[in-house]
């Protein structure tokens, strides 16, 4: 005998529960489609389930990105300012570490590239030309003209 599976009403997953999606105005307004614009739907038990551990982990993996972020932003707010002694200080580590300083604070100064000097993350740019300079490459991988290597 077949027992009917119990059904909850959740916030629609796919609306969030606003009864609009921003990146379908030009059909019906926008009106989710899934929730038929009332902003909760009705799952079964282990949909919900599903759906709700989903979320819980959407939020860790953000809870552990921001604890990643403060954790880098306070190494290169120590990291020295002038270009020698950051080389002295990037010179111990090794090469993987390096590109992925070097690869993760050229992003850092992509995406900082027009706020105010201030406001940007300290260390970054002296970072990322630092373990420039220790690897002898650009960022695309070729390496830098001999005429400019220099050794610290």
């Amino acid at each position: 005998m077949n027992a009917a599976a119990k059904m909850t009403e959740v916030t629609c997953p796919k609306c969030d529960g606003t009864k609009r999606i921003a990146g379908f105005d030009h059909v019906e307004s926008g009106r989710c489609f899934r929730c038929a614009g009332n902003g909760t739907v009705l799952l079964t038990q282990l949909q919900a389930y599903t759906i709700n551990a989903a979320r819980v982990a959407d939020a860790a993996q953000v809870a552990a990105n921001n604890d990643r972020t403060a954790a880098q932003n306070a190494w290169l707010a120590k990291l020295p300012t002038d270009h020698v002694s950051a080389i002295k200080a990037l010179r111990p580590v090794g090469a993987e570490k390096l590109m992925a300083i070097r690869n993760t604070c050229a992003d850092i100064n992509v995406a900082e590239r027009d706020m105010p000097r201030e406001e940007r993350t300290p260390g970054a740019r002296m970072a990322y030309w630092a373990a420039s300079a220790i690897l002898n490459a650009w960022p695309s991988g070729t390496p830098y003209r001999s005429a400019w290597v220099y050794e610290a």
